[in-house]
């Protein structure tokens, strides 16, 4: 006779492992001091509106006014002095054009 060795049969389990759920921890809320409604009012002034104070914000933008104006008038200059210059130009070309190009009629209407 054999003797057969008795084989142990393994069980699978579809089941996912239970979790165990964290105790929850309750958190207790600050409680909330009920404060009484005020109506807006305006700030008191601390400074008047116009009042007159230099700062560094002050010499910045006098520096920076300085320069706009600077830079305003040196391209007021160059535009004059191109102006002089095609002045010039059309003075030039006024003053060598032949005198065949001048109109006939007004010649004659000078003469009379």
């Amino acid at each position: 006779m054999s003797t057969k060795k008795p084989t142990a049969k393994k069980t699978t389990s579809n089941k996912a492992p239970i979790k165990k759920t964290a105790a929850k921890k309750t958190t207790k809320k600050a409680s909330i001091k009920q404060v009484p409604l005020k109506s807006f009012r305006p700030a008191a002034d601390t400074e008047k509106f116009f009042s007159f104070r230099i700062n560094q914000e002050t010499v910045y933008w006098l520096i920076i006014g300085v320069i706009a104006i600077g830079f305003a008038a040196w391209i007021y200059k160059i535009q004059g002095e191109i102006h002089a210059i095609y002045d010039r130009i059309e003075q030039m070309q006024i003053e060598s054009a032949p005198i065949e190009d001048l109109p006939e009629e007004g010649i004659a209407e000078e003469a009379v």
